[in-house]
């Protein structure tokens, strides 16, 4: 009849063996409980993303919009934030950590970290939607979007999906940086996020 066997390797079926059906592997069953345990945390972690995503976006609108703006409209300019970031940032807080007064800011520097680990790709993840969208959704649609293909991206391309969480990562860092002092001197919504009808039409 059939046989059906659960192995990390192909069973070593024997020349002179007669089997009527088929022969059907299944995969180890540590390699089978890790695979579901893997897949529920992808999902889990990335429900967790957008939650964190919309959040933040909606508590601080401005500055993510803005943000979102500095990496469609000055795209070199937020990588090489980002990058300025991810390489200072951790310097800074292993210096105040060694001393006793710094040590105080540095564990609000370190949750900081854990924050923008976590949220920082947004104002990327929301400019690769945005551009999919052609400027239609709005912010928070274009999040959606963007974090749907970010994530696929991630999963289903072996080598470059770590190079993708990177980079989002990064992008998104150096745009909060620049949307943080675009708000600060309150500098208009961007125009890259408006419908272009809107922008055509306040046009003179």
């Amino acid at each position: 009849g059939d046989v059906l066997y659960r192995s990390s390797s192909d069973a070593d079926i024997a020349q002179d063996a007669v089997i009527t059906g088929t022969v059907t592997k299944l995969p180890a069953q540590s390699n089978f409980i890790y695979g579901i345990i893997l897949t529920l945390a992808n999902v889990v972690g990335f429900l967790g993303f957008v939650v964190a995503g919309l959040v933040v976006l909606w508590l601080a609108r401005g500055v993510g919009s803005r943000a979102t703006g500095a990496i469609l409209t000055r795209p070199i300019r937020s990588l090489l934030a980002g990058i300025g970031i991810v390489i200072v940032f951790p310097l800074v807080v292993a210096l105040l950590a060694i001393t006793l007064v710094g040590i105080p800011i540095a564990i609000v520097l370190i949750a900081l970290g854990v924050a923008l680990f976590i949220v920082g790709a947004v104002p990327a993840v929301t400019a690769l939607g945005n551009l999919v969208l052609f400027r239609r959704g709005g912010l928070f649609g274009a999040f959606l979007a963007g974090a749907v293909l970010w994530r696929l991206g991630i999963w289903l391309i072996p080598v470059v999906g770590g190079a993708l969480f990177v980079l989002g990562l990064v992008w998104g860092i150096g745009g909060w940086v620049l949307g943080a002092f675009a708000a600060r001197r309150g500098d208009p919504t961007p125009a890259a996020l408006m419908p272009a009808a809107v922008v055509a039409g306040a046009e003179p």
